[in-house]
């Protein structure tokens, strides 16, 4: 009983310094960022599938082209409440320019640049300024329907932007409780979005014919390796077959310990930062961030590949999003909700 006082205390004290420090901002702000970038990849992989479909075996798509990602993205019962038909144009609009939808491209940039302009945010001042200047660059494209050069420039603009955004944050904000929590929060959301990514092929639709169909799904694996930025990580032209490249990209993506985007690197560097924040050490736990995140490392650190297949990488992926969700919902709950 004593001990579960202690780590109370220790929790509301922690809770009133984060407080202070305005540490939300930070925090947000690289959320929001990394899920621009994120966003942009999954429409990257889905618009190159939908070119091979249509280069490679005529395939009539009943509805949008684009549709998958709403599924992907988990915005579908979203996407009806404001369009009746999912036209090309229409979900890629949807996706990247629509007011109404709070997780389209131009809405995320709009978030990180709200957080980042924050006056007690620590955040370095050019990098507030070349943000500021992306979203206007977004914002003059909100009402149109773009064609898909405008697709294609805009999906690089988010990509490159956001990686500019991110080394000016890493090159010059200073160290200190605020950047642990924007690092904590990238690498929250990476994880999330890679488990995206990996979840997207399953909205792809496939040929019936065995072997035209065994040759779009490694199109498919090679076009998720290619936008996860794994292509090095994999090297999947020297696969055998699609099940050897289905295995060695989920083992790249999801449990490798050095690949920066696998979710088992996230985990553990989100961990990482949190203890940074608590000043605690291994298997040391003072709050429920602190516990989620040190039993999810755990279980990634010592799962094996025939684990997830076993269980099912669709099952395991939804709840893996699942428990990232409610890792931010702890962290919010814990740290920030006297904050916004």
């Amino acid at each position: 009983m004593r001990e579960v006082e202690e780590q109370l205390k220790l929790t509301q004290a922690l809770a009133i310094e984060v407080a202070k420090q305005n540490c939300a901002f930070p925090y947000l702000t690289s959320r929001y960022l990394e899920r621009v970038e994120n966003i942009a990849r999954v429409i990257a992989y889905n618009m190159q599938i939908a070119e091979e479909y249509e280069d490679s075996w005529q395939y009539e798509v009943a509805v949008s082209r684009f549709e998958p990602m709403l599924y992907a993205l988990d915005c579908v019962e979203a996407f009806k409440l404001f369009h009746e038909e999912a036209t090309d144009q229409c979900v890629f609009h949807f996706l990247a320019l629509e007011n109404d939808n709070p997780n389209s491209l131009v809405n995320c940039i709009r978030s990180a640049s709200s957080y980042a302009s924050h006056p007690q945010s620590e955040l370095p001042q050019d990098a507030k300024a070349y943000l500021r200047g992306f979203l206007e660059t977004f914002n003059e494209h909100r009402n149109t329907y773009p064609d898909p050069s405008e697709i294609d420039y805009l999906v690089h603009l988010a990509r490159s932007s956001t990686q500019m955004i991110f080394g000016m944050m890493e090159g010059t904000m200073k160290r200190g409780r605020q950047f642990d929590f924007f690092e904590l929060g990238r690498s929250i959301e990476r994880a999330d979005n890679t488990a995206r990514i990996l979840a997207a092929k399953r909205f792809s639709p496939l040929p019936d014919e065995a072997a035209e169909r065994k040759r779009m799904s490694r199109l498919q694996w090679n076009a998720i390796a290619h936008h996860a930025s794994a292509t090095d990580a994999i090297r999947s032209r020297d696969l055998a077959n699609e099940a050897e490249q289905e295995k060695a990209t989920l083992q790249a993506l999801i449990l490798s310990d050095s690949f920066p985007r696998s979710i088992r690197f996230c985990i553990a560097e989100a961990d990482r930062c949190m203890r940074d924040i608590c000043e605690i050490k291994d298997h040391e736990f003072i709050n429920p961030p602190s516990k989620v995140l040190g039993r999810l490392r755990a279980e990634l650190d010592y799962m094996e590949l025939d684990d997830i297949l076993n269980f099912g990488v669709t099952q395991f992926l939804d709840d893996m999003k699942k428990r990232i969700q409610s890792l931010h919902e702890s962290i919010e709950s814990t740290y920030f909700l006297s904050q916004n």
